[in-house]
């Protein structure tokens, strides 16, 4: 769903006869998957030039492991993020937003704070201030039944 479509209200998922009779300036396109394929495989490969440690979560996401990085790239860990986002943005004409944080739930909870195109960097002593304003529900891995229990 693009950021314009969710803008006007469509949600992942909506059955397209919905979108059409709610939304009908929405413009519904046939995906491409072989094109799909080949630019997650070109995003992950940049990835690999930066970290050894690249977890592919799914066709547009996934985690770099940048802890030990700094020396051999002789770079701070933005500026990895950052030559990661515009080596990607480069090569594929796309753009991309990247989250940097001390775990993966973290760096998600990073990712989604600007998007699209966004670099969000969450240090150790950010933590706590992007956690007191964040709702449960909206942490990575943290479901109905579990945000209910909290």
């Amino acid at each position: 769903v693009s950021y314009e479509a969710r803008a006007l209200g469509v949600t992942r998922g909506m059955q397209c006869w919905k979108i059409k009779k709610e939304f009908p300036t929405v413009v519904i396109t046939h995906s491409d998957y072989r094109l799909y394929h080949l630019f997650s495989e070109k995003m992950f490969t940049v990835m690999r030039k930066y970290s050894p440690c690249v977890e592919v979560y799914s066709v547009d996401e996934g985690f770099a492991d940048l802890k030990g990085m700094r020396r051999p790239l002789h770079m701070s860990y933005e500026q990895i993020a950052q030559a990661i986002k515009s080596e990607i943005e480069r090569s594929l004409g796309i753009t991309v937003s990247l989250g940097v944080s001390v775990t993966k739930s973290l760096a998600k909870l990073a990712v989604n704070m600007h998007k699209p195109s966004g670099l969000t960097i969450v240090s150790g002593k950010d933590i706590d201030g992007l956690l007191q304003k964040t709702e449960i529900s909206k942490v990575w891995g943290i479901g109905g039944q579990t945000t209910s229990f909290l």
